[in-house]
């Protein structure tokens, strides 16, 4: 049976992840659950772009910010948390990709003014760091579910590789 595609984003995979509290700024997108945020340099959380810097990460979005205002976001914020995501369309995840690196992106398939509350954020095993580093996130293998195959849009499970609370670890493959 093939995988949906219903990207959901960076859950986590098991009970009793951190959650730390944040602030977020009027100038701040619409941050998601599931969605990877940053802290910029006013101290503020952001939603993650594209060539973040890893110290600037800081964890997952546990609530949702309408973007435009000013308030409070929950955020899974323990480099250490094990996550579940869908892998991006395009490429079919196989067991060869456990134990590299890839970095999260938005499939963009909400407008930024949806008022959506759950992530587009997959998994870009499209461009594998192929070294066991240099991404956001370390692929520690299949979510084990009989509805989960390898293949495309297959459900994975990760933890931090880069944040601004874990030092990135060489990892051979």
């Amino acid at each position: 049976m093939a995988n949906a595609d219903a990207p959901y984003g960076f859950l986590p995979a098991e009970p009793g992840a951190h959650v730390g509290h944040y602030s977020c700024d009027a100038s701040a997108a619409t941050i998601r659950i599931g969605d990877v945020v940053m802290l910029e340099t006013d101290g503020f959380v952001e939603l993650n772009t594209p060539g973040t810097k890893p110290e600037d990460v800081i964890g997952v979005a546990a609530s949702y910010h309408a973007n435009g205002t000013a308030g409070d976001l929950d955020v899974w914020d323990d480099p250490t948390t094990v996550f579940r995501c869908q892998t991006v369309t395009g490429t079919d995840f196989t067991q060869a990709m456990v134990g590299d690196c890839a970095d999260a992106v938005s499939s963009a398939k909400l407008s930024a003014t949806s008022t959506h509350p759950n992530s587009q954020y997959e998994l870009n095993i499209g461009t594998l760091a192929g070294d066991g580093a240099s991404a956001q996130f370390f692929i520690i293998g299949k979510v084990q579910r009989p509805d989960n195959a390898l293949g495309a849009h297959c459900d994975v499970l990760v933890r931090f590789h880069e944040h601004s609370r874990n030092t990135p670890v060489s990892v051979a493959i």
